[in-house]
């Protein structure tokens, strides 16, 4: 009787140390559409080697949605890019200022899209961000 307890024990622990389920879903997608990820997730350009995995928001200082700014703010997302096999590059793109995207083994990658905007009093976790990047080949 102890054994099995013990062994279900074991098997409920080892469950729940698995990895969250954002880092273990990779996403594929053709070249020229808009892809959001969520912390965590990577995505592989159909028919090529480019992989990206949305590693987080490093600064975000957008104006919230229920605020009036001068300004629009800028956020700052953090990918990691790899065209082949390895670990990739640290790559930063804005919402606002420069650089929007990037270009790497014939693509390019652009940020377009940052969710939730943010709210007034309302901080927003990492991992309640999604990115919208698109990747469109380039000559």
């Amino acid at each position: 009787m102890r054994v099995i307890a013990r062994t279900l024990l074991t098997l409920a622990l080892t469950g729940c140390a698995g990895a969250s389920p954002a880092e273990s879903v990779i996403l594929t997608a053709p070249v020229d559409s808009l892809v959001t990820l969520r912390l965590g997730q990577i995505v592989q350009i159909a028919g090529g080697p480019l992989r990206i995995r949305f590693e987080g928001v490093t600064s975000d200082s957008r104006c919230p949605t229920n605020v009036v700014c001068v300004w629009e703010g800028d956020a700052t997302v953090h990918l990691r890019v790899a065209a082949g096999e390895g670990e990739g590059s640290a790559v930063e793109l804005h919402t606002s200022l420069d650089p929007r995207s990037h270009v790497t083994a014939g693509y390019r990658i652009t940020l377009e899209e940052l969710g939730p905007a943010p709210q007034s009093g309302a901080p927003i976790s990492q991992a309640g961000y999604s990115a919208g990047i698109r990747v469109i080949s380039v000559p």
